[in-house]
C-alpha cells in the first residue's frame, strides 16, 4: 500500500516597479523606461523547496533617434516562469531560479509623437532566465506579506529596432504582495 503525501500549495500575488535594462543599446540611444508590473504565482511543495509557475506582466519602452527624429517603442511582455524556490532562512527568506518564456503583449511605435503600425515595433517572444529573492512576514492564518526582488536575463533578441539593430531585454522588478498557503 502506498502512502499518500500531502503537498501544500501557495499562491502569491504582487505589484511593483519594473525597470528595463537593454544590454546592447542602439547607437542613437536616448532613454529607457519601465513601469508598474504585476504577477501571480502558484507554488507546490517539491522536495526541500517548491516548484513555482504563473505569470508576470512587465511594461517597457526605449527611445532613440534616427536622424533628427525621436523614435519611441513601447511594449509589454507576459513572462511565464518555471522556477524552483529554495528556503534560505525559512520561512522568512527564499531564493528561486529557473527559465521563463516571454510572450509579446501590447506594442506601440511612434516617430516624433505620430503613431506607426505596431507591427513595426519589432517586439518578439523569447526565452530568458530569472532569479528572485523573497522576504516574507507572517500575518497569521497562513497569510504572509512579501517583498519580491526579481532579476530577468533575456537569452535572445527581444526587440528589433527601426534601423535593424536588435537587443535583448533584461529587467528588474521590486514588488510587494500577499501570499496564502493552502495546506
Amino acid at each position: 500500500m502506498l502512502a499518500s503525501t500531502a503537498h501544500a500549495i501557495e499562491m502569491a500575488g504582487f505589484v511593483g516597479y519594473t525597470g528595463s535594462i537593454y544590454p546592447s543599446k542602439p547607437i542613437e540611444y536616448v532613454r529607457t523606461s519601465g513601469g508598474v508590473g504585476y504577477g501571480f504565482l502558484t507554488r507546490l511543495d517539491l522536495g526541500p523547496g517548491q516548484i513555482e509557475s504563473g505569470f508576470l506582466y512587465t511594461p517597457t519602452s526605449i527611445t532613440y533617434t534616427v536622424g533628427a527624429s525621436a523614435v519611441k517603442t513601447n511594449g509589454s511582455y507576459w513572462i511565464l516562469p518555471l522556477q524552483y524556490r529554495i528556503p534560505l532562512y525559512a520561512p522568512f527568506f527564499s531564493l528561486s531560479v529557473g527559465p521563463d518564456f516571454a510572450l509579446k503583449g501590447n506594442t506601440s511605435y511612434t516617430i516624433e509623437g505620430a503613431s506607426v503600425s505596431p507591427s513595426a515595433s519589432g517586439y518578439k517572444s523569447h526565452f530568458g532566465l530569472q532569479a528572485s529573492v523573497q522576504a516574507a512576514q507572517d500575518l497569521g492564518e497562513n497569510l504572509s506579506a512579501i517583498l519580491d526582488l526579481r532579476y530577468r536575463q533575456g537569452l535572445n533578441t527581444a526587440i528589433t529596432l527601426i534601423n535593424d539593430q536588435s537587443t535583448r531585454l533584461n529587467f528588474f522588478m521590486i514588488s510587494l504582495g500577499i501570499q496564502k498557503r493552502l495546506d
